[in-house]
């Protein structure tokens, strides 16, 4: 693992093998669990969830993770903003149709990415339903 410090942001990256997916949301780069900051992936254990995971592994399989860390998310992990040779990791999953926007972490980031209908597909976890527009 690579850890750089720049300003205030810390940045952590890792070869792919250095690299696990734990669901829709959460990598371990290097050791340390990373939220997607800005995503709401649907709940592990649905069908749903495990496509999420599935589409995550196929982003990050082979490719140089990259995550600027932004904070907390729970008190077992880091949140951040992922990429897979500079591919915006929540950007792939939240236009893919894997997940939603969270408008509680992403300022808005996503919320343009996600597809048409997608809302009344996945269903907004209740971290972010409480911050939805």
């Amino acid at each position: 693992m690579k850890a750089l410090v720049s300003g205030f942001t810390l940045l952590v990256s890792a070869v792919a093998g250095d690299v696990y997916i734990v669901d829709g949301e959460t990598l371990v780069i290097s050791g340390m669990p990373v939220g997607l900051a800005g995503v709401d992936a649907p709940a592990a254990d649905t069908a749903e969830g495990q496509a999420a995971r599935l589409a995550m592994q196929g982003f990050t399989d082979g490719k140089h993770v990259t995550c600027r860390l932004t904070g907390n998310s729970g008190s077992w992990r880091r949140s951040g903003v992922c990429y897979a040779d500079g591919e915006d990791l929540g950007a792939a999953l939240i236009s893919d149709g894997y997940a939603l926007d969270c408008p509680r972490t992403s300022e808005g980031r996503y919320r343009a990415l996600e597809p048409l209908g997608i809302r009344a597909r996945l269903p907004q976890g209740a971290d972010c339903a409480a911050a939805a527009p």
